[in-house]
């Protein structure tokens, strides 16, 4: 897709818990593992309707029921005064295509909002899935549609 790209350097490359950052007309990105702490304004986390119902213990300010991991639904949390987490639903997908399509779909939908938000740093949290994807291949399709949504 990105052949001989930078883009594609980072996809092919082993992935470690930290990618390099993106900068895309004035957002700077990363894409991070869920355990790597990130010093950003807002951390976007990518959640299947599955993984909505078991949110970290931080996280149980709000009722259950404002977020049960829909498609393309969001709720930003402010954890902090000067950081953001903004939750983003992957629905229930089937199979490989359907997880890669919904998120491709959530990825456009957070640069958006965080660029409505007038954001400048955020980095997304690869997400995880019932089914077996690799690692790789869940940055590639995340970088790939934060570029084209941008």
């Amino acid at each position: 897709m990105f052949r001989n790209t930078f883009f594609s350097r980072v996809v092919q490359r082993k992935f470690t818990p930290y990618v390099p950052r993106l900068t895309l007309r004035g957002l700077n990105l990363s894409v991070t593992s869920a355990n790597h702490v990130a010093e950003e304004e807002c951390r976007v986390h990518f959640l299947t309707t599955a993984s909505a119902s078991q949110l970290p213990e931080a996280n149980t300010q709000w009722p259950k029921q404002d977020f049960s991991g829909k498609p393309k639904e969001m709720l930003l949390h402010y954890p902090t005064r000067q950081s953001r987490e903004l939750y983003v639903g992957l629905g229930k997908p089937l199979n490989l295509s359907e997880a890669l399509t919904s998120l491709r779909e959530a990825v456009k939908v957070a640069v958006r909002k965080t660029k409505a938000l007038k954001l400048k740093n955020i980095s997304l949290t690869v997400p995880r899935f019932e089914q077996e994807i690799q690692t790789e291949k869940l940055v590639g399709v995340m970088t790939s549609a934060a570029v084209l949504s941008n």
